[in-house]
């Protein structure tokens, strides 16, 4: 899982410098990569309020995977939310 946690910790560094303030003319990253689905990111947002910090769905599973009292593992509302991207990330 060491893969997933540097990708989503790498898109949540482009995800805030694309949230500073761009020269004219600029253009954001070409390699930020929305790692979740709209409907895993809504899903993951509605179960974590309160649980976890995040501006973005990646943001908080980064949060949820790197916490280091797993508070994830015992809640069956994040598991459900967690499973389908986790399980379609990591059959690419």
């Amino acid at each position: 899982m060491q893969w997933l946690l540097s990708k989503l910790a790498s898109q949540s560094v482009l995800a805030k410098g694309d949230n500073t303030e761009q020269p004219a003319g600029g253009s954001g990253s070409t390699f930020q990569e929305n790692l979740l689905e709209p409907d895993e990111e809504r899903m993951l947002m509605n179960s974590a309020p309160g649980t976890c910090a995040g501006k973005k769905g990646m943001e908080v599973m980064l949060n949820l995977l790197t916490s280091t009292n797993y508070e994830w593992t015992s809640s069956a509302e994040l598991l459900s939310a967690l499973k389908p991207p986790l399980m379609r990330l990591c059959a690419r």
